[in-house]
């Protein structure tokens, strides 16, 4: 298996709004039942450690009051603590965003959904990456 997809060795705090906002303007989205995965390559290099992504969380005000927001942050982090070992893109911003079915949902389901969303992501970023075949015609 190539280090590329090895997953991260380090989960690193996303915290700046511009951040959130940059991924979410240009980025790949993966929505699930439970939460939506927005991911972006990061512009600046060096920036982190290598082997490293960021990852930064929020659920608005649709999920309910602080404490279920929270409880939903809560989930997610220790969601992607256990999958972005093995699941996560070096190089990349990732923003997690919790839905109300988050704070209720068993936590398998939302392990589940997570781990989708990141194979979904990968696959999206290789289909981009990868240069379409030469299209032959043949005109006999």
């Amino acid at each position: 298996m190539s280090r590329e997809l090895a997953g991260v060795d380090n989960v690193i705090g996303l915290k700046k709004r511009a951040d959130f906002l940059n991924v979410a303007k240009d980025g790949l989205k993966s929505s699930r039942p439970n939460l939506v995965l927005l991911a972006k390559r990061q512009e600046k290099r060096g920036v982190i450690p290598e082997y490293s992504c960021r990852v930064g969380y929020t659920a608005s005000k649709k999920v309910g009051n602080a404490v279920q927001r929270n409880r939903c942050r809560r989930r997610l982090r220790a969601a992607v603590r256990e999958l972005m070992p093995r699941f996560g893109i070096d190089n990349y911003d990732y923003v997690i965003i919790g839905k109300a079915s988050t704070v209720t949902a068993n936590y398998s389901w939302v392990t589940k959904d997570l781990r989708e969303a990141l194979i979904s992501i990968a696959k999206e970023r290789r289909r981009i990456l990868t240069p379409l075949p030469k299209k032959r015609f043949n005109f006999r």
